[in-house]
């Protein structure tokens, strides 16, 4: 078969048509071709730049078990496939970016027994999706944004059915559960067969509480969402990065909401969310990011919100280079620095301080003063930085006795101005 330059090959006695690249000699399909042999019985696509699937491609092959769409482009499946396809036992589609399965994806595939969509993005399974194919063996959904199991996965439309197939294997590992009551009668009646039998192991991601432990029918249990660590207020200049964070329990998982200024943020390119919504990363900090920020917060059980917290944003200072200069030169040659920081004095709270006497003697935002570098006195070899000093201590602490009377010899600082 040709596709431009791609040419699959085929092995009769295996009835196999290969068309992934690394047999074309790296050229890609679009699609699947419709002029292989015709009693073929497995197809393998793996890797081909495959975005839609043509049933009507499929019409040819009237014996065909086996389709490897691995590792494709793949983003929805069509509801007609088996139309043309129900002669497949096997099915492929790890490595894709399916998001989703539409309700009748599967319907009348009655002669499926292995699916494998593993490692791509699918975030939830519709209600009654396996009742159309009994005779299903083995269900591979690890490594996917799985968060629960609905109950009506493997509902009929009348009632809960159970264990279709009684050699049913499914495989759920690397999916972050949330394992709460909406998952209780998933668990309750596949736990003989939904634990993998290799060396994966599943695991609840939600609760945390849950993340190392075995659990039992009693752990499935949903509750309200709470706020339990709410974002500060801070200041921060601007064209630098932001993170708010807000620390949220309940089962399921709450939906993360963030607020500004009593408005529902609209997120951006530059201001967006990350860990489930429950942390707001704004870069490029502008003068506009000014206000008051808050995390709302809800699931079926209830809703919280979080403390407010102003941002304030200040202009990045524009002084100039030789005004900063000689303001720097200023404290070099002053007293300023003649103190002593002693024995276990904390590494933080040296950082800190020189920053408020640095940021008050050059007449700068303390936020424009990022980093502190420690230069130990003379008599311990000249050891610089922060890191190198924190070798010479035990647990961040500084032992012993830092002088800083002279920048160059016992430390320095990066001034972002």
């Amino acid at each position: 078969s040709q596709d431009g330059a791609a040419v699959c090959s085929y092995s009769s006695f295996f009835k196999r048509s290969d068309c992934s690249p690394s047999v074309t000699g790296a050229f890609s399909f679009y699609t699947i071709p419709n002029d292989l042999p015709t009693d073929v019985e497995i197809i393998i696509m793996t890797g081909n730049a495959i975005s839609v699937l043509y049933p009507g491609n499929l019409t040819y092959y009237k014996n065909l078990t086996t389709l490897h769409l691995n590792d494709t482009l793949i983003s929805s499946l069509p509801v007609d496939l088996a139309n043309t396809t129900s002669s497949i036992q096997n099915l492929f589609l790890d490595g894709t970016p399916l998001t989703e399965i539409e309700d009748n994806a599967f319907e009348h595939l009655t002669n499926l027994r292995i699916l494998y969509i593993d490692e791509s993005a699918i975030t939830s399974l519709p209600d009654r999706l396996f009742t159309r194919i009994p005779n299903i063996d083995l269900i591979s959904l690890t490594y996917n944004q799985l968060q629960t199991i609905s109950n009506e996965v493997f509902n009929d439309g009348s009632h809960m059915r159970g264990i279709i197939s009684p050699s049913l294997q499914i495989f759920l590992a690397g999916n972050p559960l949330s394992c709460d009551c909406n998952l209780f009668l998933f668990r309750n009646s596949f736990v003989a067969g939904v634990f993998p039998k290799d060396d994966d192991i599943l695991r609840c991601q939600w609760p945390t509480n849950n993340l190392t432990r075995d659990l039992g029918l009693g752990d499935f249990q949903c509750f309200a969402p709470s706020v339990t660590q709410s974002p500060r207020n801070d200041s921060i200049l601007t064209n630098r990065t932001y993170h708010l964070t807000c620390t949220v329990t309940g089962a399921p998982f709450p939906e993360v909401t963030w607020i500004k200024d009593g408005v529902e943020l609209n997120y951006t390119s530059r201001v967006y969310t990350s860990l489930y919504n429950a942390s707001l990363t704004i870069t490029n900090v502008e003068l506009t990011d000014d206000g008051v920020y808050q995390c709302v917060i809800d699931n079926e059980s209830g809703t919280d919100s979080s403390l407010e917290a102003t941002l304030t944003v200040q202009e990045l200072p524009q002084v100039p280079r030789d005004l900063l200069n000689n303001r720097i030169q200023n404290i070099l040659t002053s007293n300023v620095f003649n103190s002593n920081f002693t024995v276990d004095t904390n590494i933080a709270t040296v950082e800190d301080t020189m920053r408020m006497i640095l940021a008050q003697q050059l007449q700068i935002p303390v936020a424009a003063i990022t980093n502190i570098w420690f230069n130990l006195s003379k008599d311990t070899d000249g050891i610089k930085g922060r890191d190198n000093l924190q070798k010479q201590v035990n647990n961040g602490h500084i032992k012993g006795t830092v002088k800083l009377t002279e920048s160059g010899s016992y430390f320095s600082a990066r001034i972002n101005v």
